[in-house]
């Protein structure tokens, strides 16, 4: 188990890591977050970690598809916190919509 905090993880993300990841490579989670904060990609880091933990639900990949998403625009990690996920028929309804939409530019 990690401790309860790298230099670079809130003692809080690393509890809320502990338990979203239990039985898990915690260590690996945390370096992960801690890489998220070194790499200065917003404000409120500790806000944003405790929502990419939290939307990762224990899950590795999931957690490296939120850290990118975070680095992006770490603005969408908090919507989707606070909004919850959207339901993946609706999430590939609005990915068909967006692709239609670029089609129909390449031919304007």
């Amino acid at each position: 188990m990690a401790s309860a905090g790298t230099p670079l993880v809130a003692a809080r993300v690393a509890t809320a890591a502990e338990a979203a990841f239990a039985g898990g490579d915690v260590d690996a989670v945390l370096a992960a977050l801690a890489r998220y904060e070194t790499e200065q990609w917003g404000p409120e880091i500790t806000r944003v970690q405790l929502a990419i933990v939290e939307l990762s639900a224990g899950n590795l990949d999931s957690l490296a598809r939120w850290l990118h998403d975070a680095k992006v625009d770490y603005r969408d990690v908090l919507v989707a916190h606070a909004q919850g996920a959207m339901p993946q028929a609706e999430g590939e309804a609005s990915q068909e919509a967006a692709r239609a939409l670029i089609a129909k530019w390449g031919k304007a």
